[in-house]
């Protein structure tokens, strides 16, 4: 959770589902908790780029949640 957290939001969502089972967890549970730790390790060198050549002080950034959507 802590990981969650602080430096990975992308994994909230999945986090939180497999803390469900954490006192019975089942085969497929087990299957989820190693599909995650497979994207963890995947993902390790994916972050914050910051380019050579763009303009200073301008952070250009891309989300795909539609917020605007609900109200």
């Amino acid at each position: 959770m802590c990981l969650m957290l602080g430096a990975r939001p992308d994994l909230a969502y999945t986090v939180g589902f497999i803390s469900r089972s954490l006192e019975n967890p089942s085969s497929e549970d087990v299957a989820n908790v190693k599909r995650a730790f497979r994207y963890i390790a995947g993902t390790t060198t994916l972050g914050i780029v910051y380019a050579p050549g763009l303009k200073i002080g301008i952070l250009k950034c891309y989300c795909d949640a539609d917020y605007g959507a609900w109200a």
